[in-house]
């Protein structure tokens, strides 16, 4: 692999001007930012600076088409919940209800519009037309940076929403509409997979790094996309179901009372007659 490996001035840009608007909103909003928060925040923007930066110059520059497979993963599925988590509900509340916004959080609150909108970008993302075109435009590449990470900010919120005024689908609905992410990554994986020819030109041609051919690395990517999207999918169902699990747990008589509380209870109850 040739070239350097570097942290693009893109990429320190735009992740400075989150961090700017993010420890303004705190200071503005007269909020305190708790530890774990930051820590989350901080989680976000390493991740995206890894993503614009040393994976977009492998990924694109270097022309390795897996790497730029995990740039978009990096983008819609680690970077968005980092985001989620790492953003207070206090600094997200007068920005989400505001007279222009609040309608569109309410239809994006609905877990069926919420995955069609994120069916649409993620797939039409990856058109080879338009990958394309962001491979030859920096411009329209930073377009679908940005429709990526929306596109994850759309997938993530009925399930991650901080905000009570739009509250998260209960567990089972979750497990369900997790499940059915799984749609939109096969029907972007699969056709990159068993394809028989090199469908994005970008990547057809030019020297190729790690001795791949176009066609093993397309392959490679998709591979990525179709198991690794998978496996992380599945890891966040395991997740939930853990959870809804502990929670029922936790309805049952008695969950809550400590061990010596029952028997105090038992041994204090008068006598019953014979």
């Amino acid at each position: 692999m040739t070239g350097a490996v570097y942290i693009t001035p893109g990429a320190a840009i735009v992740v400075a001007a989150l961090v700017f608007v993010y420890a303004w909103g705190a200071r503005r909003l007269g909020g305190k930012l708790a530890r774990e928060r930051k820590i989350l925040f901080g989680w976000a923007m390493g991740a995206l600076l890894v993503a614009l930066g040393p994976m977009d110059v492998i990924g694109v520059g270097q022309r390795l088409f897996f790497v730029h497979m995990m740039e978009h993963f990096m983008l819609t599925m680690v970077v968005p919940p980092l985001l989620i988590l790492g953003t207070p509900d206090w600094m997200l509340r007068p920005w989400v209800l505001s007279r222009p916004l609040r309608p569109f959080f309410n239809l994006l609150n609905k877990p069926l519009v919420a995955f069609l909108l994120f069916t649409a970008l993620f797939v039409g993302g990856h058109d080879p037309l338009f990958l394309d075109a962001a491979c030859h435009n920096g411009l329209v590449r930073i377009a679908l940076h940005l429709m990526f990470i929306v596109a994850g900010l759309v997938m993530w919120w009925p399930i991650m929403s901080p905000l009570p005024e739009f509250p998260r689908l209960a567990y089972p609905y979750q497990i369900f509409y997790v499940f059915l992410l799984l749609i939109p990554m096969t029907a972007v994986a699969a056709p990159i997979t068993l394809a028989h020819a090199v469908l994005y030109t970008w990547y057809a041609h030019g020297p190729h790094p790690l001795g791949l051919t176009p066609m093993e690395d397309q392959v490679a990517g998709g591979l990525f996309m179709w198991i690794g999207n998978g496996l992380f999918l599945m890891c966040v169902f395991s997740g939930i179901f853990f959870r809804w699990i502990q929670q029922e747990d936790g309805n049952l008589p008695g969950a809550g009372t400590p061990r010596r509380a029952q028997l105090r209870v038992v041994t204090t109850q008068p006598h019953a007659r014979v």
